[in-house]
């Protein structure tokens, strides 16, 4: 397994991959950054220990989002996923189970004195306003 643990709290792949990032790498690093059913109290691709009601690790967190949106771009990558990581992924958006909602505590909050991370351009915020 290659190494996932991060130092900035996302994947190393995906920072190494910055905007080519594929479908098949979004699918690899979610696979391996999934929490299970039952989820496990730590992030099984980087040790993340989740606060109560907060089933993503920070790189799941970017992921995520960006799977739903990107899936169709290479439909046969999906096929790496198991029935449930399919599932929670839910792609129709129809019968996905609520997802706790993340706690203020674990919330990224963009430093004041550095522009907007790739966490705050994907959510919509930008630090620097």
């Amino acid at each position: 397994m290659t190494d996932t643990t991060p130092t900035t709290g996302l994947d190393r792949r995906l920072l190494s991959a910055g905007l080519l990032v594929t479908v098949a790498l979004l699918v690899d690093v979610y696979a391996d950054h999934h929490p299970g059913v039952p989820a496990k109290s730590r992030c099984p691709g980087c040790g993340f220990a989740y606060p109560d009601a907060v089933t993503d690790c920070p790189t799941n967190q970017v992921v995520r989002p960006l799977l739903i949106r990107r899936h169709a771009e290479n439909r046969s990558a999906l096929d790496r996923l198991t029935p449930d990581q399919t599932a929670d992924l839910d792609l129709n958006r129809k019968t996905r189970p609520k997802r706790a909602p993340v706690s203020r505590s674990a919330r990224h909050t963009p430093s004041p004195d550095r522009g907007p991370t790739l966490l705050d351009l994907i959510n919509g915020k930008d630090s620097t306003s």
